[in-house]
């Protein structure tokens, strides 16, 4: 069954006896997210609908087992709605959109400039007129692939130093690091 479908069936019902949906946030190949509103607490929550029964367990027992870690969201329950298996949890004002942060960055590669230190740490949220964004920060590895001089890519091999945090540079640097 389609999300569509799930968001028309419970359009006027209760998912698990007491979550009303309120609307779609997103959805992905494997489940939809809907904001719902708790009629029993009177807060707003999320619900994750899974296509896959399997996913669902792992995804439960993982909740459960960083439960209290600050940053983990709140895990509130989980059941079956239209043979779905429905995943409630804290609800969040926004999530970062990678979307916006693969184009900005596409953006900045068509002007032959790239970060070189890609990482959680180097994004932040902020606001632009009322709209929260995704930006990327902390541009002291940047560089620029273009020779300006020669009008040319740079041979990857003129590269001074591999340069940036190894927890999350690609493959191939961390084995250019090793040679």
């Amino acid at each position: 069954m389609a999300d569509t479908d799930i968001w028309m069936f419970y359009k006027h019902e209760l998912v698990l006896g007491r979550f009303s949906l309120l609307e779609r946030l997103g959805h992905g190949s494997h489940a939809a997210v809907f904001k719902a509103f708790d009629e029993d607490d009177k807060t707003e929550v999320a619900i994750k609908m899974d296509r896959s029964d399997e996913r669902h367990v792992l995804e439960c027992s993982a909740y459960h087992d960083v439960r209290g870690i600050p940053g983990i969201p709140i895990f509130i329950g989980y059941g079956y709605a239209l043979d779905h298996p429905a995943l409630v949890m804290q609800l969040f004002d926004k999530s970062i959109d990678m979307k916006v942060v693969v184009k900005d960055l596409q953006r900045c590669h068509r002007r032959r400039v790239v970060h070189r230190d890609i990482k959680p740490q180097n994004m932040a949220l902020g606001t632009d007129q009322g709209v929260l964004i995704p930006y990327l920060i902390d541009w002291g590895l940047a560089s620029s692939f273009w020779n300006h001089e020669q009008k040319q890519h740079r041979n990857p091999g003129q590269a001074s130093r591999v340069v940036g945090t190894d927890s999350f540079m690609s493959i191939r640097a961390q084995q250019d690091i090793k040679r």
